[in-house]
C-alpha cells in the first residue's frame, strides 16, 4: 500500500464537508458547592452509582410528609361562629 492511499480525505471531499461551530460560554460554570447539595446530588457529582435511589427516597419522603399534613389539616376542628339568636 502506498502512503498516498492512506492519506487524509481528498481535496474534493474536504470542499464538501461541513462542521458545526459551537459558541464558547461567556462565563465559567459555577463550581460545585457540596454544602448546598442534597444527598442524591452529592452522590451523582462525586461518583456514587446509586444516586437515583436516594433521589427517589427523598421524593417519596416529601410525598408522605405532604400527605400527612393534608390529613392533619382535614382532621382539625373548624371554628364555628356562634349562630345569631
Amino acid at each position: 500500500m502506498k502512503s498516498e492511499e492512506l492519506g487524509g480525505p481528498s481535496r474534493a471531499a474536504r470542499s464538501h464537508s461541513w462542521s458545526i461551530v459551537l459558541p464558547k460560554p461567556a462565563q465559567r460554570a459555577p463550581t460545585l458547592c457540596p454544602e448546598a447539595m442534597n444527598a442524591s446530588e452529592l452522590m451523582f457529582f462525586f461518583g456514587a452509582p446509586l444516586a437515583h435511589v436516594v433521589d427517589y427516597e427523598e421524593h417519596e419522603r416529601a410525598v408522605r410528609q405532604e400527605k400527612a399534613s393534608r390529613v392533619l389539616a382535614r382532621s382539625r376542628r373548624t371554628l364555628d361562629l356562634a349562630a345569631p339568636a
